[in-house]
């Protein structure tokens, strides 16, 4: 009895540690945070319009960007790694929550609407690349990286793929759950 009492206290005491502390990997929080992988990442991106960049990519050819995006379409390529079209996302600072006072309410939140297309290849992590947490359609990716110069099939342009943070369906909202959670 005092072993199984003593596993159960253990147990909460591990699950009461891991739930506490910032955003967690799909940052179910009111405000973003990146992962400690991501930080040195998210500090150098600069804020440039995709419009600016979809003009010009060459221009911009070499600037850090930190763009959110959703995946239009994806191909598996021989080597393990995975090309993705992406619909650019706005990212909306202030996520949206099912209550205020429950930070693990809130969801990362961008907007409904594309602005367009880019494309970038990337080599998924073990976790994004099977099972149902897979890099696929509909997934929101922020992808760290810089203009090539180049475009997509669509006009979109193309980034080098340096660091990506992935959130499956589910785990993210756009702007249209505005009508049911809280700003």
């Amino acid at each position: 009895m005092k072993t199984t009492l003593t596993l159960t206290v253990i147990a909460l005491a591990s699950a009461a540690i891991v739930s506490c502390g910032g955003g967690g990997k799909y940052n179910f929080d009111v405000k973003y945070h990146p992962l400690k992988a991501e930080k040195s990442f998210f500090g150098e991106m600069e804020e440039i319009n995709y419009v600016e960049v979809k003009n010009d990519p060459l221009k911009y050819r070499g600037a850090k960007l930190g763009w959110f995006g959703v995946v239009k379409d994806y191909g598996d390529n021989k080597d393990g790694s995975m090309t993705l079209l992406m619909e650019y996302r706005s990212y909306q600072p202030r996520h949206l929550c099912e209550d205020n006072l429950v930070k693990s309410s809130c969801r990362v939140t961008v907007s409904l609407k594309s602005h367009g297309t880019f494309t970038t290849t990337l080599k998924p992590a073990k976790e994004d690349a099977d099972g149902k947490s897979r890099i696929n359609y509909k997934s929101l990716l922020r992808i760290y990286g810089t203009p090539t110069g180049d475009y997509d099939d669509e006009g979109g342009p193309v980034l080098t793929c340096d660091f990506y943070r992935h959130w499956p369906p589910g785990t993210y909202v756009t702007t249209a759950a505005s009508k049911v959670l809280l700003q």
